[in-house]
């Protein structure tokens, strides 16, 4: 068992309070970040419980996400060696304290038994094909989901006999959200665009995103872009194209505030109206925030990496290169005659 292991072992195990384990593969950012609602979630229908998250490789929940995930999630445990080899993974899970409930999000049978016959809770949630191993399926559901927030909020389903928060609205510090409000002020109708992407393939261009900003500023919104360091290259062609446009991130005072990145961000979009993006870790921050989102899918599908959020347009292309803008366009005006 490694060190990062060891220190909250010890300090939990003094503790009266029932554990609950949420296990998890491997976690990227947007991988955490979808995941975040059904931390959210199982904390409030578990106020007593200590919930642990123990991934088997890495989990931005133990860093990037630590400061939105505190008093959420009590212990994060990374690199926790559960996969392989098998007589090893049985003495790790051996040396994990006894958990009242443990909701397993992967999805390698033999890792899931083992999981499940060592620790021994009182329930265990797999979404496995099937909800095999499972203590017992979602109301009505019969086979699990395509969708990783889907999936994952399943076993909440499961576990608590009711339907899952279709939306999360994530508290953001004080000082964040007046970092927000001072960034952007209440009276115009904020509509984002989040051109982030990974790499090219991901990313809409971003003429696009300039056109559709225009077109929206047109019609009286304020267009606020939400801009990764990879995009701040593009700041004066959007500020050419769309003098009303906002870069609230890029702002001075954005910068100099000590406020968490990651809820600086959130705390930015609950004052947007709705957002448009590319299929990012930012579309999930839009997510947490609980704001109406269109998605922009091509490499990634949106069946499996659609954001936990409703309303919602997801948007598949084969290629985002070849995504005219009226496609956009015509779904981002459906979202907000949804809006009313």
């Amino acid at each position: 068992m490694n060190e990062l292991m060891q220190a909250p072992l010890q300090a939990s195990q003094a503790a009266a309070r029932p554990k609950l384990a949420v296990l998890v593969s491997n976690e990227m950012l947007g991988d955490s970040l979808l995941r975040l609602h059904l931390a959210f979630a199982l904390r409030q229908a578990y106020p007593g419980h200590e919930i642990w998250w123990i991934s088997t490789y890495a989990t931005q929940m133990a860093h990037a996400l630590r400061h939105l995930s505190a008093g959420v999630i009590d212990v994060a445990v990374e690199n926790s060696g559960l996969d392989k080899p098998f007589r090893a993974v049985l003495q790790r899970l051996a040396g994990l304290p006894r958990f009242d409930l443990v909701f397993d999000t992967r999805t390698r049978l033999t890792s899931v038994f083992a999981a499940k016959r060592v620790l021994s809770p009182r329930e265990y949630f797999t979404c496995l094909p099937a909800y095999l191993l499972s203590t017992r399926r979602p109301p009505g559901r019969w086979w699990r989901s395509d969708n990783t927030g889907e999936r994952a909020m399943g076993l909440y389903e499961a576990a608590t006999r009711r339907p899952a928060p279709r939306r999360t609205e994530l508290r953001v510090s004080a000082d964040a959200d007046a970092l927000a409000e001072r960034l952007l002020p209440a009276g115009p109708r904020y509509i984002g665009f989040a051109p982030v992407g990974s790499m090219a393939t991901r990313r809409w261009p971003i003429e696009r995103f300039i056109a559709l900003a225009a077109r929206k500023s047109a019609e009286g919104y304020t267009p606020v872009f939400l801009m990764g360091p990879g995009e701040v290259e593009h700041i004066e062609a959007v500020r050419t194209a769309v003098p009303a446009a906002l870069f609230p991130e890029q702002a001075p005072e954005a910068a100099a505030a000590k406020v968490d990145r990651i809820e600086r961000l959130v705390a930015i979009c609950r004052r947007l109206r709705a957002v448009v993006s590319n299929d990012s870790s930012t579309a999930h921050a839009v997510a947490l925030a609980g704001v109406p989102l269109v998605s922009l899918h091509g490499p990634t599908t949106a069946r499996r990496w659609a954001a936990w959020v409703e309303p919602k347009r997801a948007i598949q292309a084969k290629s985002l290169a070849e995504l005219p803008v009226e496609t956009v366009a015509a779904e981002l005006d459906a979202l907000l005659r949804q809006l009313g």
